[in-house]
Order: structure tokens, then sequence, then C-alpha cells
């Protein structure tokens, strides 16, 4: 009886160590199998910790992809921005993909501070991988340019209808076509499509128009893009900074029906030889209307 005691019990513990083992084996077969996460560590991509200028473009490579193991697609993916703890959504879409690569650009803040910035991606299981980056930002003064009472002519004028925002040159045809990587933009006055007061880079096809012929030797036709703009306090205007609060959504290379008093945003074509991608303001003082008339314009440019 003894004997079939111990052998029970030995069944018993064999049996607890079975289920044990079990046990061991889902907990192995099952463990959180969340996304993987990283950022691309090329040029001007951020991926760590980091310090920029107010207003910096902040360029994140987010490279997702499912989990090898589970094989569960991913669903989301989401970016927040937080700052003084107020969260932002920066960035927020609902996918159902293996693998989600996107740069995603925008602008570091135009005040010093510290923000963080939260990674989430999120699979069908409902597992998620969460990262974040703090993005410093520090003020520092953009030094620019300024040109006063610039007068640029139209197309039947004898004054130079071409201007070069890099060092405040207006041109007479014959020096623009030998300085063309310069020019910035053209004035012309027209009527009906054409839009009375207009400036225009070189690329724009109203540059054709009005000046024919002589665009065929420009070696460069910059693409300077440009907007009307409101509530700026030109005058006051010292810094890059301040001009950068004006210059987004420019996709246009003309601005017409200017007036007396309106205020252009504008950028530099980024593909020019020199001078490239330089944010600026132009403010209209004087306008002489006719194809022999004249436009009369202080520039505030970044360097």
């Amino acid at each position: 009886m003894r004997k079939l005691s111990y052998l029970m019990i030995a069944v018993i513990l064999a049996g607890f160590a079975v289920m044990t083992s079990c046990n061991d084996d889902d907990d192995d077969v099952n463990p959180d199998l969340p996304p993987s996460l990283f950022f691309d560590e090329g040029t001007d991509y951020i991926h760590e910790n980091t310090t920029v200028d107010t207003n910096q473009t902040l360029i994140f490579g987010i490279r997702a992809s499912k989990n090898q193991t589970s094989n569960a697609k991913l669903t989301k993916v989401k970016v927040e921005r937080v700052f003084n703890n107020q969260p932002a959504v920066a960035f927020d879409t609902n996918i159902n993909v293996d693998v989600f690569n996107i740069d995603l650009i925008s602008n570091a803040r135009d005040t010093e501070g510290d923000e963080r910035w939260i990674f989430t991606v999120t699979d069908k299981d409902g597992e998620s991988v969460k990262k974040d980056i703090t993005v410093t930002t520090e003020y520092q003064v953009i030094p620019i340019f300024e040109y006063s009472q610039k007068v640029l002519g139209s197309y039947d004028a004898t004054t130079g209808s071409s201007f070069a925002s890099a060092d405040g040159t207006v041109y007479m045809m014959s020096q623009a076509k030998l300085n063309s990587e310069k020019v910035d933009w053209m004035y012309s006055y027209g009527s009906g499509d054409t839009a009375h007061a207009v400036l225009m880079a070189p690329s724009d096809a109203l540059a054709d128009y009005f000046f024919q012929q002589n665009m065929d030797d420009f070696d460069t036709r910059n693409a300077t893009v440009f907007k009307k703009v409101s509530g700026v306090d030109f005058d006051n205007i010292t810094d890059g900074n301040q001009i950068r609060q004006y210059t987004s959504d420019l996709t246009k290379t003309n601005v017409k029906l200017l007036q007396v008093g309106d205020v252009v945003a504008f950028i530099t074509d980024p593909d020019k030889p020199s001078f490239a991608g330089k944010h600026g303001l132009i403010k209209i003082t004087d306008i002489v209307v006719g194809g022999g008339g004249t436009i009369t314009f202080d520039v505030k440019v970044e360097e």
C-alpha cells in the first residue's frame, strides 16, 4: 500500500510538471509582439534628441514594419507634439499595410523651449510601439538685407524691369540676359488677363508674354514664388524669423493686380545657383500705370 501511495504521488508530481511545462510553453508562444519603429539617420533627418533654431525645418524619417512573428498588419500611425504640457496632433493616419515609410516634414516652434515629439505605431492585434524625440528650439536671429525705393519699369519703359534680391540690383534687359541667374522677378503693366501691375518670376509664362524673344536669351529662369499677405508691420521687421511668419503656402510664380500699400511675400527659387530659397517681403509704395510706367517698392529679405 505504501508503494502505491508513493506511485500516486509521483504521478501527481509528474502531471504537475507537465502542466507547468505547458504553461511555460504557452507564455513563450504568445508574448507581446509589437511592430517595429525606427528613424532614418541620414543627412538632415532628426532621429534623436536635438537642438535647432526656431522655425527651422524638421524632417523625421519614420520607418515602421509589422512584427515578423505575429504577422499583424500595421493599422495606425500617430505623431503628437507636446509643448508646455499641451499636446497637438502633427500626423494621424489609418492604414492596413506591412510596411509604412514616410518623411514627416514640419517647422520647429517659433518660440524657445523643449518640445516632445511622440511617435506611435499600432497593429491589428492592438499591439503598439511608442518612441519620442525631444526637439529643443533656440532663437537665432536671421539677418536680412533691406532695399528702399527700388524702381522697376514696365515692358515699354526706359527703366530696367528685372530685379536681383541678393544685392538689390535693377537690370535693363541687356544686362538681365547676362545675369539671368541673379534675376528673381520682373515687372510689367498690362490689361485684361495680364492683370495690370504684375510681378513675375522669369520662369512664368507672363515673362514670355511681356518680354517675348528676350526670354530666350535667359540661360537661367528662376522660379520665385509669391503671395499677397496682410497684417504685416513691414517697417518694424528686422529679422528673417519675422519674415517667415508670412511665407508659407507660396506656390504661384506671379502676383497680379498690385496696388500701393500691398505687401507681397516671396521665396527665391530653391534651385537657383546662389542665394537659393531666401524668404522676403515686398512693400509696394508707388505705381505709375501703363506700358511705359513704373512700380516702386521696398524689400526685406534674408541674407
